[in-house]
């Protein structure tokens, strides 16, 4: 928790956090034991940093949120359960049965997503705003919408790169890395 109360935003801290928790257990990707599913969060945190066994994104999702909570930042976790809304311009799908989470940012008075599981630590819009689950889900599903940047983890080089994920460009994610020339 050192690391993350030397931070002065809720942004911050929560880096801070999940990269804590990354660098322990980002690799312990898989399905999980039962027996580690019936444990506490911090009981499964310590199961995977020893490399005893592996997180699926409930895991991922609860050990962050007690985490978080437990330093003072609210943070909630998500079931997304395959939900499909085409009644607006906009179609709005989700991926069926993944969790993920947010947390509530204080300077912004709102919550803000992050998802483990996928190492993403922070999404943002073409103005550089932190996004919540649901805007992130809107943009990516926007075909006329503008890109989104994703802040993400990588855990073989140990650094923080940034992917531009572009509902305009063809592909099945319709993404591209910022800067390789697509």
């Amino acid at each position: 928790g050192e690391k993350v109360q030397h931070q002065t935003t809720t942004a911050g801290q929560v880096q801070a956090l999940a990269l804590q928790l990354l660098e322990s257990v980002a690799l312990q990707v898989g399905v999980p034991s039962a027996e580690l599913s019936a444990l506490p969060p911090f009981e499964q945190f310590r199961r995977a940093a020893a490399g005893q066994d592996q997180l699926w994104c409930d895991n991922y999702a609860k050990i962050f949120v007690r985490a978080a909570n437990s330093l003072g930042i609210p943070a909630r976790r998500i079931e997304l359960l395959g939900y499909c809304d085409r009644s607006g311009s906009v179609a709005v799908c989700t991926a069926d049965g993944h969790a993920t989470t947010e947390y509530f940012d204080r300077e912004l008075n709102r919550w803000v997503w992050i998802d483990l599981t996928g190492w993403v630590l922070a999404a943002r819009n073409a103005r550089g705003d932190l996004l919540d689950a649901q805007q992130f889900q809107r943009a990516f599903n926007d075909p006329l919408g503008e890109p989104v940047t994703l802040e993400i983890y990588d855990p073989h080089a140990r650094v923080v790169n940034q992917l531009a994920v572009d509902p305009r460009q063809p592909g099945p994610l319709r993404r591209r890395a910022a800067g390789d020339g697509f």
